[in-house]
């Protein structure tokens, strides 16, 4: 099979609450210098994009992202996130996927 299969995990956001989740680096081969990183929210069928968001950390050993409660809480149940990353001499990957879910 060619190409990557991004891992894939649920998103759970409370209403009015920030979102903040360390994204860890799962392998051996750490992120080099100048990766960046995007949150993406897209719509239920992912044909449309929503909302993006930049990480606010990469690291060897991982992304952090945090959203503002008010950036999120009109982002409905079922909607699709992307952790797109882009590192040096790379193309973009979608590097993690998955549903967004309410605990509200």
């Amino acid at each position: 099979m060619a190409g990557y299969e991004p891992f894939v995990e649920d998103v759970f956001l409370t209403r009015g609450a920030t979102f903040v989740h360390y994204f860890e680096c799962t392998t051996d081969d750490p992120f080099p210098d100048d990766t960046t990183a995007v949150f993406r929210v897209l719509t239920r069928d992912a044909s449309a994009l929503v909302a993006s968001f930049p990480a606010v950390l990469v690291e060897p050993g991982g992304i952090q992202v945090q959203i503002g409660a008010t950036d999120l809480d009109n982002i409905p149940d079922g909607y699709r996130w992307q952790l797109r990353i882009r590192t040096p001499d790379q193309p973009t990957t979608c590097w993690r996927r998955g549903s967004i879910w309410r605990r509200d």
